[in-house]
């Protein structure tokens, strides 16, 4: 934390000023060079004995050590950051010569390595194989193909693996029996244990939360682990049956399988961070400590911070989405700006639709005279209708939840559309003339995408994003059907994921996107014509009428002929200029948190969108064109939030109307989030000031959807990289989904940093720390196993303190999940100034799930989570590690104000907890003087409250005034606005 300080020293603000530029260009990162870790304890960390009992096989930060119990010290065995990986499940040979592991690798799966150290040699090759356990004799290695499904052997020589048992598709941890013969696993619901070569079966618990089994010595006993009495213990049973017994009450269990040591007939286990021992006969505990030491080469890199563009400065417009041209091909159709426009031939650009609502999604009947789009102007998405020769527009749906992707009929008398409902998508069917809708395709998929008609029959042509009923894996398959939703054929199945598709306008070819890549198939030909067209990145392709696809990329509408490969920029000439502060604005009488307490009361000037200057308010006052007498009130910065997602229809206005004169992204679709940026900075819409993140980068096997950057090489995410720098992201957020394929995430790292952009993770990996990994999302550790309550032991401190790693708070994301936090919801979803910036179906859904009865036992589990989570933050605060405020629930606009609470409840001061919305915020962002402060010099964002936030923080929600770029906002009119329909 930095030291309290007052912003009263003009000359410094005036040098501030003369510095800006500078600081718009370029600041420089701290936290390279060679950083010495030691670690006592380990977050997620499991504990392997050693054939002999001598020594431990540790799984500590994603790598494998070797533990001398006879005196503490851990070597490192393994190398996850050189080549990025997470390693886990260490087993010994029963000879006690080498290790098996498991690898989060796309091409890894199970290695063997020597104790000894070397390179480690790939057994298996399937990314999922985990929990690897060896037979006594040493010959075999039996192991859960996560992917495959159920129980797998392999030669430990090598060779190819086999399945033990057809039917046991479920089961999982396995584990060998002393003597050979049996293999215990999970599998029916409980403990089960099943002869060696998957014949007889029998199961010794009945517990369908148990877990991780393991053997006693002498084969007679089985431990396992279990949350049957409330929190996860270790148990114990007989082979043969009967009653488990509790061994352990600890409040921190890892949730890996205990293990017995040999010779020393002591079980092991880990919990709260330690090595834990325990004598099954007199239950007496004891703690095996360790030091486990490595020096990380963390990478350092120039940042630059995010410009605030001046009032009066005209910008290029970035956030051009969804282009699609006339039936002649003469106009393309486009939306930017949350509006409709056209471009012409000539290059120009016509705008259709203006005013505050979002209109996306444009759509031309067939003969050129109509557009469909879809729009918010009242209440949730509908899809409406616009003449262009009277430029009359009309409502065509009143469907409850969000219209999205609207295409005409051949004939134009219907309109099909996709209505999404809290993301279950439905294909419907409406007339064109309005009136009662239908449904073509119920939900069930994914993603429904209507793509265009069939010129035969007239049938529709749809591609749909589902999960294959044998593998569970996510494909994309092109249907034909009815407008009464039957079948007509199956045109393909694609072989993944697509992340955009069109139809030509012939019927005769498909493109799609996958991986970024646009690529082309002809429908006609046999399989295997797929060509790829461009490497991309492309988004939005749309098939012009001369076999030409418009795409856009890096907020620039492009195009490519699909038979020469050509590729060319088509110029877009609209621009977006920053409105002018007409006049100055004198805040007379004003007690500042700046946001560090400054004696006595204040003027501040405000002009030109910035504060000028900061004098005691009984010298003489600048001269000003308007003066706000405040009377005492308290003045802090403008909030800033920095963990949110920007999605279609959330409550941009509500954000700036609670306070939040900033918000930045955390990972979204980033064309709508670039749209709304430029809308709301040009004064088109009110709503916070923007910092869009872009898309997810991602591995290629999550689900393929716009905001997800999914990747399978390096060259394809420097791609999307250079996308995100000409879409305009301030900030990058890698995938937030599983541990697989941890290599991009140490890629995605390198490749913002070598263009000057920081870069969010919700892990923190070895090789991520090292490629210099700025911020982790939430206080919770995300271990390999997944654990529902992991507290941060030391080694998650000292990584984060020592590689200066801020966290982001978001508490309040869980903090409605509980007891009180249900109450507080569902009471605040009464309020006009909540549920008015919600569209309609969203407050509808939620108020729906709060009356509804709590599930008592989700909301102890809640209530037991928010617990570790606010000691998590509060062990990173004493720490001295940087928190900085943000919600991730953008359906609470006021939920900054419930995550400053929740801070000082954790601990934090009511000043500190101000610092995290304010100046540790902007420092963050890259604006630390520039935004989240009362300074000369800084943006004149600010927020005026009726009492003193420091005396009770939840004074922070006593709004009196806000100002946003030196302009006082209308908070009764934004409110008023915001009721649409």
């Amino acid at each position: 934390m930095r030291s309290p300080r007052k912003h009263n020293h003009l000359a410094m603000g005036f040098l501030a000023l003369s510095l800006l530029p500078l600081l718009i260009v370029q600041s420089c990162s701290k936290h390279g060079g060679s950083l010495e870790l030691e670690f006592h304890e380990g977050t997620d960390m499991e504990a392997s004995p050693s054939p002999d009992g001598r020594y431990l096989a540790l799984q500590l930060w994603s790598q494998i050590w070797i533990l001398d119990s006879s005196n503490g010290n851990a070597r490192l065995l393994t190398d996850a950051i050189t080549r990025p990986d997470e390693h886990l499940s260490p087993r010994w040979s029963p000879d006690g010569a080498s290790l098996v592991f498991s690898s989060l690798r796309s091409d890894g799966g199970l290695f063997v390595v020597p104790i000894s150290g070397g390179n480690p040699r790939q057994l298996t090759f399937h990314e999922l194989d985990s929990q690897p356990n060896w037979s006594p004799d040493g010959r075999t290695i039996v192991f859960w193909g996560a992917g495959r499904g159920g129980l797998w052997t392999v030669p430990a020589q090598g060779g190819s693996p086999q399945k033990i048992n057809s039917e046991a598709k479920e089961a999982q941890s396995p584990a060998w029996s002393p003597d050979g013969r049996w293999i215990a696993c999970i599998w029916r619901g409980g403990v089960t244990v099943m002869a060696s070569d998957g014949g007889s079966v029998r199961q010794i618990t009945k517990g369908p939360a148990d877990q991780a089994p393991s053997w006693s010595h002498d084969g007679r006993q089985l431990f396992f682990l279990s949350p049957r009495a409330g929190e996860l213990q270790a148990w114990s049973v007989s082979v043969e049956g009967g009653d488990p017994i509790q061994l352990t009450d600890e409040h921190d269990l890892a949730d890996y399988a205990p293990q017995w040591i040999p010779h020393k007939n002591l079980l092991s286990y880990v919990a709260g961070g330690k090595i834990r021992t325990l004598d099954t006969k007199s239950r007496s505990r004891g703690t095996i400590p360790f030091s486990a030491r490595m020096t990380l080469a963390r990478k350092n890199y120039k940042r630059i911070s995010p410009a605030l563009p001046a009032p009066g400065e005209r910008l290029p417009v970035r956030s051009i989405c969804s282009p699609v041209p006339s039936p002649d091909g003469r106009l393309i159709a486009f939306s930017a700006l949350g509006d409709i426009w056209i471009r012409h031939a000539d290059g120009n650009s016509e705008q259709l639709t203006s005013g505050p609502e979002d209109d996306a999604d444009p759509s031309w009947s067939s003969d050129g005279s109509q557009l469909a789009y879809v729009s918010n102007r009242s209440g949730d998405y509908q899809v409406w209708a616009l003449d262009l020769a009277g430029r009359a527009r009309r409502q065509i749906t009143t469907t409850a939840g969000d219209a999205m992707t609207p295409i005409w009929q051949p004939a134009g008398e219907n309109i099909v559309f996709v209505r999404s409902l809290w993301w279950q998508q439905t294909l419907c069917v409406v007339p064109a003339s309005g009136g009662g809708q239908r449904t073509i395709v119920s939900a069930g998929a994914e993603r429904i995408t209507p793509l265009g008609w069939f010129p035969e029959d007239q049938s529709l042509v749809i591609e749909q994003l589902a999960r294959d009923s044998k593998t569970q894996i996510l494909r994309s398959t092109i249907n034909r059907i009815r407008l009464d939703g039957s079948a007509v054929s199956r045109t393909m199945d694609l072989p993944d994921q697509v992340d955009f598709a069109a139809l030509s306008t012939q019927g005769d070819t498909l493109a799609y996107v996958s991986n970024g890549e646009l690529w082309i198939q002809d429908l006609v030909s046999e399989k295997g014509s797929e060509q790829r067209l461009i490497q991309g990145p492309a988004f939005f392709p749309a098939w012009s009428p001369d076999r030409a696809l418009l795409y856009v990329s890096s907020g620039k509408l492009m195009r490519v002929d699909a038979r020469t490969g050509e590729q060319r920029t088509l110029p877009v000439q609209i621009s977006c200029e920053i409105p002018r502060v007409n006049g100055s604005l004198l805040l007379h009488n004003a007690r500042l948190l700046t946001p560090e307490p400054c004696e006595g009361l204040w003027d501040v000037l405000l002009r030109d969108g910035r504060i000028r200057s900061l004098r005691p308010a009984g010298t003489q006052p600048a001269p000003a064109d308007r003066i706000m007498d405040l009377e005492g009130r308290t003045v802090i910065p403008g909030l800033i939030n920095l963990h949110e997602h920007l999605y279609r229809g959330h409550p941009m206005e509500g954000f700036l109307y609670w306070g939040n004169t900033s918000v930045a992204s955390a990972g979204d679709e980033g064309h709508w989030s670039v749209a709304q940026q430029e809308a709301i900075s040009s004064g088109r819409r009110e709503g916070p000031r923007l910092f869009p993140s872009g898309g997810f980068m991602a591995p290629a096997h999550v689900k393929a959807l716009p905001e997800n950057l999914r990747v399978k090489t390096a060259e394809q995410l420097r791609r999307y990289m250079d996308h995100l720098i000409g879409l305009g992201a301030t900030q990058i957020k890698a995938s937030p989904f599983d541990h697989r394929d941890p290599w991009i995430e140490a890629e995605c790292i390198e490749a913002a940093h070598r263009r000057g952009l920081p870069v969010l993770s919700h892990f923190l990996r070895p090789a991520s720390v090292a490629a210099g990994l700025d911020r982790k999302e939430h206080a919770l550790y995300y271990g390999q196993n997944e654990r529902l309550f992991p507290s941060f032991a030391q080694d998650t401190i000292e990584i984060l303190r020592r590689a200066d790693i801020g966290i982001s708070s978001t508490i309040v994301a869980f903090f409605v999940g509980s007891s009180e936090g249900h109450l507080r919801f569902k009471a605040a979803l009464a309020q006009a100034d909540v549920a008015d910036f919600l569209l309609p179906s969203h407050a509808e859904r939620l108020r729906k799930s709060a009356e509804s009865p709590a599930n008592a036992d989700r909301t102890a589990l809640m209530d037991r989570f928010l617990e570790v989570y606010l000691a998590n933050i509060a062990a990173a605060h004493k720490a001295g590690i940087r928190i900085i405020a943000g919600t991730d629930i953008f359906f609470l606009p006021q939920g900054l104000h419930w995550d400053l609470e929740l801070l000082v409840r954790a601990g934090l001061s009511p000043l500190e907890a101000l610092r995290t919305a304010t100046s540790n915020a902007a420092a963050a962002l890259g604006l630390e003087g520039r935004l989240g402060c009362i300074s000369p010099g800084a943006a004149a964002d600010l927020v005026v409250l009726e009492a003193d936030p420091l005396k009770n923080i939840r004074n922070t929600q006593k709004i009196h005034a806000i100002i946003q770029g030196g302009l006082i906002i209308d908070r009764p009119a934004l409110l008023k606005a915001a009721k649409r329909g």
